[in-house]
């Protein structure tokens, strides 16, 4: 799933450290609401920290940091998606005209991402996937490109986005506990999202995102609601559907075969290849007109006539 809790929890430590009073102990620290951090500071301030919150989180998920080298028109971009590498990879569209991209990345912050797909979006790029495409970088910018490309042995994989029916569950009826897989969400999860105040602008941001470039946000979903599968992955005829036209990729990416074939040389990689359905369809389009109710157990459900 993308990383907004991890974010999140690094908004938190930031905030609460960026507040504290002057010479107070570290016990005596002076909280704030966010309706009160952003009357004394401001919006900017606040989007300020958040952002260096979500490049912290990334960070400390380790590995390398991002590389970004030019081939002509061509950007190469390889790492982790993060505001600083959002920032130079505006920098190095701006140095010269820019016609492609490629990528690998396991993914990276929501509102990063989002920034990143609007780059590519504005400028018309193509994306050009190189090995994989992860979360943050399958939802916003393999769906922003003008042209999808998807090389040999490379993947696409979704996994959620800030709306995946889990959230929801959280959201709307106090659900602690995955109804993907059935493990409860770590107490200092569960303690940040609580605290999180922010959370339904970025969703609204979420959808924002994708009725901007013209795809359907189902698309990070379908593998998880009506039913679970995973990190998936789907055929270019089904990528279709959801509003990302015209992707090219290898014979058979996406089927079943596919998926047995690169699990086989991948083992790690778990991907599953949803064959997406017209019921599937269905119940997306039935949950938005009629609405979601909460069960005893905390789980949603559609709406029916008689709720």
């Amino acid at each position: 799933m993308p990383l907004a809790p991890i974010a999140l929890i690094a908004f938190i430590l930031l905030l609460t450290g960026a507040v504290s009073a002057g010479e107070k102990e570290e016990q005596q620290v002076e909280h704030l609401t966010f309706e009160e951090f952003l009357k004394l500071e401001g919006p900017e301030e606040f989007e300020r920290l958040t952002r260096e919150a979500e490049d912290a989180a990334i960070a400390a998920l380790g590995g390398m940091p991002p590389t970004i080298e030019r081939n002509g028109s061509v950007l190469y971009f390889s790492g982790l998606i993060s505001h600083q590498a959002v920032d130079a990879l505006d920098a190095a569209i701006a140095v010269a005209p820019t016609t492609e991209l490629h990528i690998r990345s396991a993914g990276g912050g929501v509102p990063a991402g989002h920034r990143m797909g609007r780059l590519v979006h504005q400028h018309r790029l193509a994306v050009v996937v190189d090995q994989y495409c992860y979360s943050s970088c399958a939802n916003y910018v393999f769906t922003a490109g003008a042209r999808r490309i998807i090389a040999e042995g490379a993947v696409v994989v979704w996994h959620g986005n800030t709306l995946q029916k889990n959230w929801r569950e959280f959201d709307q009826c106090g659900r602690t506990v995955s109804s993907f897989t059935g493990i409860p969400m770590p107490p200092e999860e569960v303690a940040a999202r609580r605290a999180d105040t922010d959370r339904a602008r970025r969703q609204v941001a979420d959808l924002e995102f994708f009725r901007d470039i013209g795809v359907d946000d189902y698309i990070a979903r379908v593998g998880q609601e009506p039913q679970f599968f995973g990190d998936f992955t789907l055929s270019v005829v089904d990528m279709a559907r959801f509003g990302v036209t015209g992707v090219e990729a290898p014979p058979g990416y996406g089927s079943a075969e596919f998926c047995r074939e690169i699990n086989h040389e991948r083992p790690n990689l778990n991907l599953y290849c949803v064959a997406v359905t017209d019921q599937m369809l269905a119940y997306e389009r039935t949950r938005r007109v009629k609405g979601e109710i909460c069960q005893a157990d905390g789980t949603l459900r559609i709406r029916t006539e008689r709720d």
